[in-house]
């Protein structure tokens, strides 16, 4: 459900990236509520990238090979779950999204595709993050699916938006927010698609932001460290200037080390609810603009199946099943292989539909084919039902 923010022993709050053309405007995509962009490699590609403004700029192995990048040196990688990960470094001379060009940019060489992507379905080849997102003035509009580089400094408090101060911190844009009645600061994060995840040191010091009524323990994001827990539950209020969203689901963390166990900031708002704005960001003078799009007071999409499930072996496959969910009432266990859904075969690119399926309305019936090691295939009636 959630994004990866990354960082490699500080080496990923990385040179901005030095932009060598005017203002372009590029379609993106949204899938699993993560923004998606075509970008080229020193005129090789399209690869699919995400464009991550709570990350650095990473790569994958098998792309950095494909451009005949230079690769140095080792470091470790920190992400969302508790585990680290081996990485390296590389520059790339020309990165082009759409019209928009960048020039000489560092990345981080990771296990992407099998880490990050995992968690998503579709191929995932790479992450462009701050510095590229920070060379200029960046508008992710997800009402009309488009990303603006060096749309120029008009664009912050363009359409009356609330325009917040940012704070960089450990390499990700931190504005001012109010969790109920709690001030606090919240990373701006497109790289997680979740509404919010309220860290596990914040919500101890205030306790009174935490639901009464939380799920039990359950895999919450999958990325660069593994799988990333926590409980589900709605935030009464998450407040930035006097734009408030109210009753949203949050994940209440539970990771005691990794990005998400880190004291210096209180939540991490991702795709979920930034989906509900037209972002601007505008980080060399440390503002970020905030305006409501139509969706900003839509219902969430809400799981009503308490599974959490990952591309693996080309298969799609359940990482984890949530106790007291309808998944576990109906006998789905962790390491099942989900086969068909209603009928139609699954393959890790059907993942995002999947997901959007087991997001239906309550007392909904889905007929999931099963295969489990050392056991004939079966299909299980799933009635979908809330579990918050």
């Amino acid at each position: 459900m959630l994004g990866t923010i990354v960082m490699a022993l500080g080496l990923l709050a990385a040179d901005p990236a030095q932009p060598s053309s005017a203002a372009s405007v590029v379609p993106m995509a949204i899938v699993n509520n993560h923004v998606i962009a075509d970008v080229a490699l020193d005129g090789t590609g399209p690869f699919r990238f995400i464009v991550d403004s709570g990350g650095g700029n990473l790569l994958d192995p098998a792309v950095a090979a494909a451009i005949g990048a230079r690769v140095d040196g080792r470091i470790r990688l920190l992400g969302v779950g508790a585990a680290t990960e081996n990485g390296a470094m590389t520059r790339v001379h020309r990165v082009a999204v759409g019209a928009a060009t960048f020039v000489d940019v560092r990345f981080v060489v990771a296990p992407i595709r099998a880490t990050f992507g995992a968690g998503e379905g579709p191929q995932i080849d790479g992450i462009i993050g701050r510095s590229i997102i920070g060379s200029g003035v960046t508008v992710f509009d997800y009402a009309a699916r488009t990303l603006t580089f060096n749309a120029g400094d008009a664009a912050v408090s363009s359409g009356g938006a609330t325009v917040l101060p940012v704070e960089t911190i450990d390499g990700e844009p931190d504005v001012p927010c109010t969790v109920d009645d709690v001030l606090g600061s919240c990373a701006i994060d497109t790289g997680s698609r979740l509404n919010v995840t309220l860290l596990a040191p914040f919500a101890k010091q205030f306790p009174a932001i935490v639901p009464a009524s939380l799920s039990a323990v359950g895999v919450d994001g999958f990325g660069i460290g593994g799988a990333a827990y926590g409980r589900l539950g709605r935030l009464a209020r998450l407040t930035f200037g006097s734009l408030a969203l109210t009753g949203i689901v949050a994940d209440f963390s539970v990771q005691q080390s990794g990005a998400f166990a880190s004291s210096r900031t209180a939540a991490n708002v991702g795709g979920g609810a930034l989906r509900r704005f037209t972002l601007v960001f505008d980080l060399a003078h440390g503002r970020l603009g905030l305006r409501p799009n139509a969706d900003f007071t839509a219902p969430d999409e809400v799981d009503r199946s308490g599974l959490f499930l990952i591309a693996r072996d080309d298969a799609v496959a359940v990482l984890d099943v949530r106790p007291r969910t309808p998944a576990q009432r109906a006998g789905i266990r962790a390491g099942d292989r989900i086969e068909s859904a209603q009928g139609e075969p699954q393959l890790p690119a059907a993942l995002p539909r999947l997901r959007a399926l087991l997001a239906g309305a309550a007392r909904t019936h889905v007929a999931l084919g099963i295969s489990r090691a050392g056991e004939a295939p079966r299909t299980i009636d799933l009635q979908l039902g809330d579990y918050l």
